[in-house]
């Protein structure tokens, strides 16, 4: 009778069989390397798909400004492709929240602006880029700004979207002296702006608040118009 040990058959010291399994096995790992590989790949690849359409497509309960949202101020804390703001409720900092519509050119650090926040989704916010706010305390000095052009942003709706809870259309761009040095900001103009009906145009000079610690922050009262030179 064939002895299968002493041929080797089990023994594996046959030198050709020997080889084939170390080569099934050297195979056998390289597939479980590439299937990892490929698994790690395809959650990655679910990742992103999900953080892409969380972002294009967001929750409508979360981003549909009601009126329960509450108001409070912002404070301009980084300027991406637009800006973030950092803001306080019920005694907690936020400052990675996502935000509804757009603020455009002129916006500076720390330039504060009055903000709504979704009370069941704090970390969800709509800046109202129509009113930028000084708060009490901060000391501020008085110039006259001059109109340089009232830009309409209606064709920019084609890359942004209009935002119906945002729809302004019309940004002031204005600028000011002070100790001789000449400032050049821009301001949204509040949605029910008629710039068919308003008497705002190009070299109208209205009132600038400044801020003494950031003379590029400042705010423009449209609705103060001035003639007599103020004090610089």
């Amino acid at each position: 009778m064939l002895n299968f040990v002493s041929c080797g058959l089990y023994t594996g010291h046959h030198p050709t069989m020997k080889k084939e399994i170390l080569t099934t096995l050297k195979d056998i790992r390289a597939l479980l390397f590439y299937l990892l590989i490929l698994i790690v790949s395809c959650v990655l690849v679910v990742f992103t798909l999900y953080k892409v359409v969380d972002f294009f497509i967001p929750d409508k309960e979360k981003y549909v400004v009601a009126s329960d949202w509450v108001d409070t101020i912002g404070v301009v804390s980084r300027l991406m492709d637009e800006p973030d703001f950092t803001y306080w409720h019920h005694g907690k900092k936020y400052d990675e929240g996502s935000h509804v519509g757009v603020i455009t050119v002129g916006v500076q650090l720390g330039e504060k602006h009055r903000i709504k926040i979704n009370p069941k989704y704090p970390e969800c916010y709509m800046p109202i880029a129509w009113q930028p706010v000084f708060e009490d305390g901060e000391k501020r000095i008085n110039v006259i700004g001059t109109v340089v052009n009232v830009c309409d942003l209606k064709p920019l709706w084609l890359f942004w979207g209009k935002q119906d809870s945002l729809n302004y259309r019309f940004e002031l761009i204005y600028k000011y002296t002070l100790s001789g040095k000449e400032y050049e900001r821009g301001q949204v103009l509040p949605p029910d702006f008629d710039n068919a009906k308003s008497n705002i145009k190009s070299g109208s000079r209205y009132e600038v608040e400044v801020s003494e610690e950031n003379k590029s922050r400042a705010i423009i009262h449209v609705d103060r118009p001035v003639e007599a030179v103020l004090p610089q």
